[in-house]
């Protein structure tokens, strides 16, 4: 006889457990749907291994998402308590940046893992959905090689970086997919300059512009590679760029300097480095090779003292807005997450779909995405532990 769940999940990722969490703790039999050999495998990867799973400062401004009620959502969640109810202690940083007190993201993982199994969900591994059929108010998830049934079904597979198939099985039952883009992730420049800066790290105000028209400032530490802009403040401008007709970073590397200090202190250093190498003019400023690329093609003198008020202003200018034409993000499989999902216009407040009664949604399958610092993981777990718990209310409601 053919087994029918409760609920099935498809993804066993960060929302799919806490899902199956939700579910489970509701009474209903559920079963765990994951491609991979093993339940939550990018959870391991988050925060370098140390899992940065929430933030304090919780606020709609983090997030890229049209849709109103995935903030009530939020704000109705703790994840420090939810954690704590499956006996992980968190801590935060003085960023507010919330981590497992263990700080590593394997205990995130154990805590989240054993809560399902002792909860009683059944993990399937190994079963990669391709499909949904739904006869007689029964769905039927298939994978190349099985079936599973089910009374209600949450799809909670991840980005594109994860699973692909989600957003076919979604399109199927159709529901509109919203452009989907690399977010979270260094941007690709064309500048030559950036090979012999590679590896080196520096504090900066950086900009997004789009045809030279200013979109969003954030500030931190920038990462040089040797075809790309990396670090956290350049993460956080990556979601925007897919959507520039002429995408540039401008970078201001003396954000404690007004343009006029600068051009003071840079006649300082001159006059008290006069007898040095101009390689050697900006090195109590940057890193060496750092000041090396911005003189280089404005200063051509070998001396210091050489150096002329023209090539100053010129310097300060570079110094306060060097620019990187952006070809595009960095590919799918060196993003953290997937800006655009499934549309929020065709989704209740419950997280079900309005167009097929019992399939849910939740994680970053839908189009929702956040900057760093744990507030995507944070929709994973709050939008899982609603979306489990609504499926779990679905079948008494029939």
């Amino acid at each position: 006889m053919t087994r029918i769940y409760d609920v099935a999940i498809i993804g066993a990722g960060a929302s799919g457990l806490c899902a199956a969490i939700a579910a489970a703790r509701h009474k209903k039999s559920v079963a765990l749907l994951e491609k991979n050999a093993r339940v939550g495998k990018k959870i391991l990867a988050t925060g370098n291994g140390r899992c940065n799973l929430s933030n304090e400062n919780i606020k709609p401004e983090s997030y890229h998402c049209k849709a109103q009620f995935a903030f009530d959502i939020m704000e109705n969640f703790d994840a420090r308590e939810f954690f704590a109810s499956l006996g992980l202690m968190c801590k935060a940083d003085s960023q507010g940046r919330i981590y497992p007190y263990s700080n590593t993201a394997a205990s995130v993982l154990d805590a989240l893992r054993l809560a399902a199994q002792n909860y009683g969900a059944e993990e399937i591994c190994n079963f990669n959905a391709m499909d949904i059929d739904n006869k007689n108010g029964i769905f039927c998830i298939k994978s190349e090689n099985d079936s599973v049934y089910a009374k209600s079904v949450v799809i909670s597979s991840g980005g594109y970086q994860s699973n692909n198939s989600s957003y076919k099985i979604a399109k199927k039952l159709g529901h509109k997919i919203t452009a989907l883009s690399p977010s979270l992730c260094p941007v690709l420049c064309d500048d030559p300059v950036l090979k012999s800066l590679k590896g080196i790290r520096v504090n900066a105000i950086a900009t997004l512009l789009d045809n030279d028209t200013p979109k969003k400032s954030e500030s931190g530490e920038i990462q040089f590679a040797d075809n790309a802009l990396s670090g956290i403040c350049i993460f956080n401008l990556s979601h925007m760029v897919s959507a520039c007709k002429k995408p540039s970073v401008k970078l201001d590397l003396c954000p404690d300097f007004s343009h006029n200090q600068l051009k003071e202190l840079l006649f300082k250093i001159k006059k008290d480095r006069k007898k040095n190498l101009c390689e050697d003019f900006l090195s109590g400023l940057f890193p060496k090779r750092i000041g090396q690329a911005l003189i280089k093609d404005i200063i051509n003198s070998k001396q210091i003292c050489d150096i002329n008020s023209e090539q100053i202003e010129k310097l300060c200018k570079k110094v306060k807005s060097w620019e990187f034409n952006v070809r595009k993000n960095e590919s799918f499989k060196n993003a953290q997450v997937t800006n655009g999902g499934v549309d929020f216009l065709q989704i209740k407040n419950t997280l079900e779909s309005k167009l097929v009664k019992g399939i849910f949604f939740c994680g970053e399958v839908l189009d929702i995405d956040a900057d760093c610092g744990g507030f995507n993981l944070n929709w994973a777990w709050a939008s899982g532990v609603f979306a489990g718990t609504n499926a779990a209310n679905f079948g008494e409601k029939r």
